[in-house]
């Protein structure tokens, strides 16, 4: 009869056996990982709506600046005269002509030419004239070797008379010197005296304004006016005759403003509508869970339905936003008629600029007043109180959600703290379980020998 341990030995797989413990051990870990990773998603959530109600706050404070609601449109007669206008433009038109342009001072050499840029100067300096050719400006040392491209590259390093140079070539190995001055008007003329000649003069860019004893003309050292109208820049490019410039209020900006408002009034409750689904859909043998991070959240759900409340809700004594081409689809959804809204504008923009911005003041029966905002102000109320960075809903209830991330994490690191403590105790245990029955399987096999060995020995005995 033999002794046998041989079945105890065989198959014990250490790694396996402690990996399988810890595993087991490590579920309220992993569960705490689930809810880190679910406060992880609420967090992003919340910001990702915070993003959408700061964009709905610019465009709600945009309907209610009062530059929104001045602002103008200007137009052109000519093409060759741009013209641009600011909220605080004078409405109304004026007709002038382009005299002249205005020129940056430019000369070339005509006293020498070069073969090319390489050949020397000629000169260790240059000097440079105001216009009347002799009263110095100032003195640019050439300096390098001396070259034609070391004087152009000299003139274009020195900062204190605003002049750039070039080696142009002129004709078949012909190089000549060209300065000009970086800006234009008349005050930016210069001469180089004797050996250049003048390509361009320096001159002012005019208009004349009328005609006769009533005419009037305004110089610009650049082709450039400002002043001329109040918040009107024009920039001329060519002579022209009889231009007349226009500025007039610009309802379209208004328009777009306030549609660029409803376009992200929806995007916003989309985003809400998105992140707080809850549900499955089911496609063939396929099912998707539809639930969004905020799932039920009925915070969110509130939000949503304060916003359109505020579209839909009449403006006091204004009655229904309707008036202007603002209402509630049944899906929830905000609709705007442009063309409602415009024509609104246009009959009485002051009743619209009530509707969107400065709203209405109702008296009561007992002689006090109720003041009711306009639909771009509440918005931007309620945009500002869930975005401010300090008491905004949104702001904190995301860092409220960092903080439970936080706190998750900290338990996570306890719980793999022990769990590497515990993997380290039970492959040593097991190993040294290993250990003894290897040991005791050497043993069973030198008993085994013995026993066989006593036994052969009887045999032969007999």
């Amino acid at each position: 009869m033999g002794l046998s341990v041989s079945g105890l030995v065989s198959g014990l797989d250490v790694t396996s056996i402690v990996t399988e413990l810890i595993s087991s051990e490590s579920q309220p870990m992993t569960q705490l990982q689930t809810k880190q990773t679910a406060a992880q998603a609420d967090a992003a959530a919340y910001r990702a709506l915070n993003t959408r109600f700061q964009s709905l706050l610019d465009k709600a404070t945009a309907l209610t600046d009062s530059d929104t609601w001045s602002a103008t449109k200007a137009t052109s007669t000519a093409s060759s005269v741009a013209v641009t206008s600011t909220g605080s433009a004078s409405i109304g038109s004026l007709t002038f002509s382009v005299d002249q342009t205005a020129t940056a001072q430019s000369q070339i050499s005509t006293g020498a030419t070069w073969s090319s840029t390489s050949d020397s100067y000629g000169a260790s300096s240059i000097t440079v004239y105001g216009a009347d050719g002799t009263t110095p400006k100032g003195t640019i040392t050439v300096g390098g070797s001396g070259t034609l491209a070391d004087a152009a590259a000299a003139i274009n390093k020195d900062t204190t008379l605003g002049l750039s140079a070039t080696a142009v070539q002129v004709g078949a190995g012909q190089f000549r010197l060209q300065v000009t001055s970086k800006t234009t008007g008349a005050a930016s003329a210069f001469s180089l005296g004797t050996g250049f000649s003048t390509v361009t003069a320096a001159q002012d860019a005019t208009l004349t304004v009328g005609s006769g004893a009533t005419g009037y003309s305004v110089t610009s050292a650049t082709n450039t006016f400002t002043g001329l109208m109040t918040g009107v820049t024009l920039t001329v490019s060519q002579k022209e005759s009889a231009v007349t410039v226009g500025v007039a209020s610009d309802p379209t900006a208004i328009t777009d403003a306030m549609a660029a408002l409803i376009s992200s009034a929806n995007g916003t409750l989309s985003a809400i509508a998105s992140y707080t689904a809850t549900g499955v859909s089911t496609s063939g043998a396929t099912t998707t869970t539809t639930a969004g991070a905020l799932a039920g959240n009925y915070n969110m759900q509130a939000l949503a339905q304060k916003v359109r409340s505020i579209v839909s809700s009449a403006v006091g004594s204004l009655g229904s936003p309707a008036q202007v081409g603002i209402s509630l689809v049944s899906d929830g959804t905000i609709d705007f008629d442009a063309a409602t809204f415009a024509n609104a504008l246009t009959s009485d923009p002051a009743k619209v600029m009530s509707f969107l911005s400065t709203g209405s003041t109702t008296t009561n029966t007992d002689g006090t007043t109720t003041t009711t905002k306009g639909i771009a102000q509440q918005l931007e109320d309620l945009a500002d109180a869930t975005t401010d960075s300090v008491n905004g809903t949104l702001v904190n209830l995301a860092k409220g959600q960092d903080t439970v991330s936080d706190r998750l994490q900290d338990q996570i690191d306890g719980w793999e703290d022990r769990l590497a403590a515990r993997q380290v105790a039970l492959t040593k245990q097991y190993t040294s379980l290993q250990t003894m029955l290897s040991t005791l399987s050497t043993q069973q096999t030198w008993l085994t020998s013995q026993l066989d060995a006593l036994t052969g020995s009887s045999s032969s005995d007999s």
